[in-house]
C-alpha cells in the first residue's frame, strides 16, 4: 500500500522540485550582493511557509469529517460561494 501512495506521489514531487517557480529565485540570490544570506533566509522562509501551511492543512483535515454516511455540510458550501465571489471580484478588476 506505502508503494503505490509513493509510486503516485513521486512524479508530482519531481514536478514541483524543478518546478521554474523554485529555480528561478535561487538563479536570482545568487547574483545578490550577499547570496549566502540571502539564500538561507530564502530557505528558512520556503520551509517555513510549506510547514506552516502543511499544519494548517492536517488541522483542518482532522476536523473534517469524509465518512461516507456524513451529510453535506454547509460551511463548505459557504466557502465556495465566498471564493466563487473573491474571484469573480478579482477577474472584473
Amino acid at each position: 500500500m506505502l508503494k503505490v501512495v509513493i509510486g503516485e506521489i513521486l512524479p508530482l514531487a519531481l514536478v514541483v522540485t524543478i518546478s521554474p517557480l523554485n529555480i528561478i529565485p535561487a538563479i536570482l540570490l545568487l547574483f545578490t550582493s550577499r547570496p549566502l544570506a540571502n539564500a538561507l533566509n530564502f530557505l528558512a522562509g520556503f520551509v517555513g511557509g510549506v510547514a506552516l501551511l502543511l499544519g494548517l492543512l492536517i488541522c483542518l483535515g482532522t476536523t473534517i469529517d469524509l465518512s461516507p454516511d456524513s451529510g453535506r455540510s454547509t460551511w463548505t458550501g459557504i466557502l465556495k460561494l465566498v471564493l466563487g465571489t473573491y474571484l469573480l471580484g478579482a477577474a472584473v478588476r
